[in-house]
């Protein structure tokens, strides 16, 4: 068990493509959230927006997704079409703008910085994040995730590249569909109407207070990697907090045990089965991520990931990341530097967390 950090900062991301193998945090309720799937309108037609699900209209005009910077009335971190040229070095973004910089220089090599900006809508409770080759901002790709009050997704899409990842949600706020889709054109504003490549379909069980009790995950879709089906099984602890995670399906079984400190700034995680793994989550008296250590181990080999959250005096933040998983040699060590626009973007987004199971993909 390590101990509590008061001061510095970090936590671990393993963020892929999919927001649902990623960044969801394992402890984030989901709730008012989607509880059905409309039939969808045409894409040409401008469709309400919902902001706690899938039924919950607004009458925001539907988003348009084009490479220019204006930004709708009330849209945080929008930027000017230019900004002004620096000599050396990861130039510092206009005031009020979320343009992330990150460096790699694992192995001794340093790479030239790349970017990524993140404009928030908060009406739509959308985020788009665009990446950039260069400062010159010439945008190599964009996403977009609309989120529900909780700060859960709602939906995510790509924009140059099109695919699609709908989420719908039971009454307890656990998750009863993820479908993965490649439409011609992504919509951030409704479902998806394109065949599923990939869907998981969740039968939940709550006890009479709403715990969650058990999970069944059902794959099907043309890319479904297998049609194994899996029974979570959820148990808290004398204290309430969610203690073991137990998984089971016909190729593999694990356990999932957490324990917390007293002052539950620290959280650790013991997962065993075919891939073993540990974590220990640090967070400071404001619930912001100090660090976190992954480690992996497996047949197929493993090793620890740290990353570093350090919080300055501006307002803005400091990841440092230290992956001894990859054998890509200058991916092996980055530092991102975010600007308190970034920071202000987080907390409007909102990632209500508590120590309770909840059912999640």
């Amino acid at each position: 068990m390590v101990e509590d950090v008061v001061e510095g900062g970090a936590l671990v991301s393993l963020c892929g493509l999919s927001l649902a193998t990623a960044c969801g945090g394992n402890d984030a309720p989901q709730t008012g959230k989607s509880t059905s799937n409309p039939t969808v309108p045409a894409p040409t037609s401008t469709v309400p927006v919902s902001t706690t699900g899938r039924d919950a209209a607004t009458t925001s005009p539907a988003q348009t997704h084009d490479a220019g910077l204006t930004a709708p009335r009330g849209v945080i971190g929008a930027t000017p079409t230019s900004w002004p040229e620096r000599d050396t070095g990861a130039p510092v973004p206009p005031a009020g703008a979320c343009v992330e910089a990150q460096i790699a220089d694992g192995g001794g090599y340093t790479g030239s910085p790349s970017y990524t900006r993140r404009t928030w809508d908060p009406v739509k409770r959308i985020l788009k994040v665009e990446a950039f080759r260069s400062f010159s901002l010439d945008i190599v790709q964009t996403l977009e995730t609309q989120f529900a009050d909780d700060g859960g997704p709602l939906r995510y899409i790509g924009v140059e590249q099109p695919f699609q990842e709908d989420y719908t949600y039971d009454d307890h706020g656990g998750i009863t569909d993820f479908i993965q889709s490649y439409p011609a054109v992504a919509r951030i504003d409704v479902p998806s109407t394109a065949p599923p490549s990939l869907e998981y379909t969740f039968s939940n069980q709550y006890d009479a207070s709403g715990k969650p009790l058990t999970s069944t995950k059902t794959p099907s879709g043309t890319q479904s990697p297998n049609n194994e089906v899996s029974t979570r099984t959820y148990t808290e602890d004398a204290d309430g907090r969610c203690g073991e995670v137990d998984t089971t399906a016909t190729s593999n079984t694990t356990k999932e045990v957490r324990t917390y400190t007293a002052s539950g700034k620290t959280v650790h995680t013991t997962t065993t089965g075919q891939l073993e793994s540990t974590s220990d989550d640090v967070f400071d008296a404001m619930a912001r991520p100090v660090s976190s250590t992954f480690t992996l181990s497996s047949k197929f080999g493993g090793g620890s990931i740290r990353t570093t959250h350090t919080y300055l005096p501006d307002g803005s933040e400091r990841v440092e990341t230290f992956d001894g998983t990859t054998d890509v040699v200058n991916e092996q060590h980055s530092v991102t530097t975010r600007p308190a626009a970034c920071l202000v973007i987080d907390a409007a987004i909102g990632h209500a967390k508590d120590d309770h199971c909840h059912i999640e993909f």
